[in-house]
């Protein structure tokens, strides 16, 4: 028996409708292969097979305390709440310095206001001061120049175990008009040098901690 998802199947048929090709929304090399990826119109949201590989992360990790920084438009946020919602369990604590009215209104929308907390505050700030559990998974997809920064912090703090993912690292950024930040991957590399690492598009890194 093949066991429904419903809310995050009702998720991926509104992205369906709403995403464009990612080569049309960032510039690209040709090894990325981003002709075959999904994005979204204003270029600020992962990418729609990266979303769906957050959701099946969640799922087969079940975390039961989760962090995300970045929350841009919320989508990275339903894709983890969706699946903190099919296991039954669990909570994401996802941070942005600019507010998350787009998260709500989807949060509603789907049902998942009890897996959501949303803190409108500076990540490096919020997590210098955050005294609750460790988180068991982290995705960081805020500003690159302090990805790794957010990750060292919380490791120093042993604030996070488990498994950590990281958006936009792939490595021929560099190649491209549009490249990361210097100290991002070379600080990956050494606070994780072993890792998982998809290629394609903008790119997702995946470690155990």
């Amino acid at each position: 028996m093949i066991m429904e998802i419903p809310k995050w199947h009702s998720v991926v048929e509104y992205l369906r409708q709403i995403t464009v090709p990612e080569v049309s929304v960032h510039n690209h090399v040709g090894e990325e292969r981003a002709h075959l990826f999904s994005a979204f119109p204003d270029g600020g949201v992962t990418e729609f097979e990266y979303l769906n590989f957050l959701h099946a992360l969640v799922l087969t990790l079940k975390p039961h305390n989760v962090l995300e920084t970045g929350t841009s438009q919320g989508f990275g946020t339903v894709a983890i709440a969706a699946g903190l919602n099919y296991n039954g369990f669990g909570r994401v604590t996802t941070l942005d310095i600019n507010d998350g009215g787009h998260l709500a209104v989807l949060a509603q929308q789907y049902g998942l206001e009890e897996h959501i907390c949303f803190v409108q505050q500076n990540s490096l700030d919020f997590i210098q001061q955050y005294q609750g559990e460790p988180f068991d998974f982290a995705f960081f997809d805020s500003d690159v120049a302090i990805r790794h920064l957010e990750y060292k912090l919380l490791w120093e703090r042993n604030k996070v175990h488990g498994f950590v993912a990281f958006h936009d690292t792939s490595r021929w950024r560099c190649a491209s008009d549009v490249p990361n930040h210097p100290d991002y991957l070379p600080g990956l590399d050494q606070l994780l040098p072993h890792s998982l690492e998809l290629p394609l598009s903008r790119g997702l890194r995946v470690a155990e901690v």
